[in-house]
């Protein structure tokens, strides 16, 4: 039997556990989102679902004038990983819509949310609105198509830092600009994952007026250990009674055991990895079965999790 055979069969074996149980333990349990890093190319996308991952992450760049190019994250990147695979960006999002349309010979299920990763850190900061504006028209040309679409994973918009705050609002204005309203608000949420201090961000995210759909990551790249005083802060403030600024948080880009399971030990909602297997194999030990289970389109990503 191949690993990756074996692997499957744990995931289907999860599963049917967690559909054996009562309601009441399946939903004292934490919904769990399980990212594949760095899906950069078409033909990687089925292989990292078969590894277990109900969620992926790939990285946009964008050209001089803000547009959006291609789907390719560039050296450097995570120790043991190649870094050029990419493709298009239109073409990335037209196949992704066929894998998240239930009719289609390409549907899997399971993949419930896109991570898109914003490289506006290689552009001009002057440019994130423009950038904003493109990413916001090719969604809706290409993923959502003007509300045609069956496509149902979430949008998860990964940006590098609070510098880059204009982007939401080239964003936000032109849906409401080609739509006439936030017709996509319960579509998509927004993220920060440059490890920016926890109060700038809440008082950016304050004055812009955005308590909602917010994700807060916490992470270095795989070659470089990371210690938790960040992690736990985000954790901390995310369960904090009416705090309105973290819905989420998850860790980044973690490839040892040991590193995931101190994470999920924290009660993180996710974990990105080059290795989703490893995710589910821990998913399935006892102390990790009790208390998450992976997440599902039922599960709304832009809602804190409660016992």
């Amino acid at each position: 039997m191949s690993f990756t055979t074996a692997i499957s069969l744990l995931v289907l074996s999860i599963v049917l556990q967690q559909g054996t149980q009562t309601q009441v333990v399946a939903d004292s349990r934490r919904p769990f989102w399980n990212i594949a890093h760095m899906v950069n190319a078409i033909d990687q996308i089925e292989p990292f679902l078969k590894r277990g991952a109900n969620a992926i992450e790939f990285d946009i760049e964008f050209d001089s004038e803000g547009i959006a190019q291609q789907t390719h994250h560039g050296v450097p990147c995570d120790c043991g990983r190649i870094c050029n695979r990419k493709d298009d960006f239109v073409k990335y999002l037209d196949h992704i819509r066929q894998v998240t349309s239930p009719g289609t010979k390409e549907y899997r299920e399971q993949l419930i949310l896109l991570a898109l990763d914003l490289k506006l850190q290689r552009i001009s900061v002057n440019l994130a609105y423009a950038a904003g504006t493109d990413i916001a028209n090719k969604l809706i040309d290409h993923y959502w198509k003007r509300g045609n679409s069956t496509a149902r994973a979430y949008i998860l918009l990964n940006i590098p830092s609070i510098r880059h705050f204009d982007f939401i609002n080239g964003f936000k204005h032109t849906i409401i600009r080609r739509e006439g309203y936030e017709r996509y608000d319960d579509k998509y949420g927004i993220n920060f994952t440059g490890n920016d201090d926890l109060e700038l961000t809440r008082l950016m995210l304050g004055r812009m007026n955005i308590t909602y759909n917010i994700w807060q990551a916490d992470g270095i790249t795989s070659c470089l250990p990371r210690g938790t005083r960040r992690l736990k802060e985000a954790i901390r403030r995310r369960d904090t009674e009416g705090y309105k600024f973290i819905y989420k948080v998850y860790s980044w880009t973690l490839v040892a055991y040991s590193t995931m399971r101190r994470s999920m030990r924290l009660s993180v909602d996710g974990i990105m990895s080059n290795h989703p297997e490893r995710v589910v194999y821990i998913l399935g030990e006892g102390y990790f079965a009790n208390r998450f289970r992976m997440a599902t389109l039922e599960d709304n990503p832009w809602q804190k999790y409660h016992v």
